[in-house]
């Protein structure tokens, strides 16, 4: 009896435990090592504004070096430095500086809500630039993570834009058409290593790839995901007319930049506008990472932290129509920090 007893509580206890394991699976112990983690602001919103204070939500993401979400983070990981500033207008910046002083107020953990399949366009920047700013092409490596990413239900598309370069077509060259084998396009993605050059066409190139997004996506949840290394030497549109062209046809724009070339307000304003996410790095093996991820944010499965904070300034007030750009630190294992961008919109 005493056996039988003995070998029923195991296996009523192996059995809850599967229960359990099931209800709250453990994250992979986080990876440091393979590639520099990164990290995304998915949304602000402003709480209140009084006028010479403002109180703002961020979502922000973290991710390790495999791709995978950093849940280990506290309050205390997350900071905005108080700063000298300047108001933006329209993407004009003032000529009166403001020190802001920032606080956090709230701290909460949570899992993105409604999943579901995504059709997106992979844009890459093959202008001139890149070969100073990528001359191991990490953005090559980072677009065949993302393509191995993608999940049976889910559609992608790569494409890439220069003026005046080596592409086939201008001002945007695509391969083939949208499938759930991001493999396919594997070749595509190498052979860009070698089609370096001319000038950037990037405001014409999302607009025209937003259309494409727009007539032939297989799924309602439709990105662009716009990677640049600098920024619009073609002067034919500006980031006013993508947005609203964007919104117009419900396509959301994830704007990804690197290096100091680029437009963080503009390239943060395009992202935020179209609900989409902005991310900068001065490193180009960051992107490994956050390519890596993007497909579970696209198709709403990632975990984030939202922090509230509350800026004031030391003069003047936060005028309807101006916006801020600014970066979260976030403090990580091994001595490790991340820098991202914050764009506010008030």
């Amino acid at each position: 009896m005493k056996r039988h007893y003995t070998l029923h509580f195991t296996i009523v206890l192996s059995l809850f435990l599967g229960a359990c394991s099931k209800e709250s699976p453990v994250a992979p112990a986080e990876d440091y090592t393979t590639n520099p983690p990164s990290g995304a602001v998915l949304k602000t919103t402003v709480v209140k504004n009084t006028g010479s204070t403002v109180e703002f939500e961020a979502d922000i993401v973290l991710f390790d070096g495999s791709s995978h979400s950093i849940t280990s983070r506290k309050s205390k990981d997350f900071n905005i430095l108080s700063k000298w500033s300047h108001d933006i207008l329209n993407g004009v910046t003032s000529r009166d500086s403001v020190f802001l002083r920032f606080a956090q107020s709230e701290f909460s953990t949570n899992y993105m809500q409604e999943e579901q399949p995504y059709s997106a366009v992979l844009l890459l920047d093959q202008s001139g630039s890149i070969l100073s700013t990528d001359p191991r092409n990490a953005r090559i490596d980072a677009a065949t993570t993302f393509l191995g990413a993608v999940d049976s239900t889910d559609y992608v598309l790569l494409s890439a834009f220069s003026q005046g370069g080596r592409l086939k077509h201008e001002p945007v060259t695509y391969w083939g058409s949208f499938t759930s084998d991001g493999s396919s396009f594997y070749e595509a993605a190498q052979s860009l290593k070698n089609l370096i050059g001319g000038g950037t066409p990037l405001y014409l190139s999302a607009y025209s790839m937003t259309s494409f997004l727009a007539d032939s996506a297989p799924t309602p949840n439709k990105a662009l995901i716009l990677f640049t290394d600098g920024q619009d030497t073609e002067g034919h549109l500006n980031p006013d007319d993508v947005i609203d062209h964007a919104n117009l046809l419900g396509v959301k724009i994830f704007t990804v930049g690197l290096g100091d070339g680029t437009d963080r307000t503009l390239l943060g304003m395009i992202a935020h506008q179209t609900s989409g996410a902005f991310m900068q790095t001065s490193d180009a093996q960051q992107l490994i990472s956050f390519y890596g991820s993007l497909g579970n944010i696209l198709r709403g499965r990632a975990y984030f932290y939202r922090i509230r904070w509350t800026v004031s300034r030391s003069n003047g007030i936060f005028a309807p129509g101006t916006s801020l750009i600014t970066s979260v630190i976030v403090s990580l294992p091994k001595s490790l920090t991340l820098q991202i961008p914050l764009y506010i919109e008030l």
